[in-house]
């Protein structure tokens, strides 16, 4: 029998920034791509090198982006909207459906674009956030 993790029941959570910090689960997320890790690659090549060398340098997390279905008058949502003017760094985590695993990591929102408008659809909007620092599993 697997042991692959059905996604349903995923959450996405934002903290409040405050000690202990309560993070608070976005309302109706659609899907959610996570942050992944590149490594630069630093060239030092040098004149008695045979080939060309490299070390891995610092690794970028990149971003991620999530699909929320639009609830006029959520706070959480807002603020996720707010953040992108503002520039806001806030502390996110990732939350499989267990509720144990997952990964943390602090962010900007880089975008927030609501959706095209179109018969028989929810209003959904398209968040981009751009992981600072690195991510770590729960």
């Amino acid at each position: 029998m697997s042991d692959a993790i059905v996604t349903n029941g995923t959450t996405l959570r934002v903290g409040d920034g405050a000690t202990p910090e309560v993070f608070t689960a976005v309302a109706e997320v659609v899907d959610i791509s996570q942050p992944g890790a590149e490594v630069t690659e630093v060239e030092v090549t040098h004149l008695t090198s045979t080939a060309k060398e490299f070390k891995a340098g610092l690794r970028d997390f990149g971003e991620g982006t999530l699909t929320i279905n639009v609830i006029d008058g959520n706070a959480l949502q807002e603020q996720l909207e707010d953040d992108a003017a503002a520039g806001t760094i806030r502390n996110y985590r990732i939350v499989y459906p267990n509720g144990v695993d997952g990964v943390a990591f602090a962010a900007f929102v880089k975008g927030f674009k609501r959706a095209q408008i179109a018969i028989d659809q929810p209003l959904k909007a398209e968040v981009t956030l751009r992981a600072t620092g690195a991510v770590t599993r729960l």
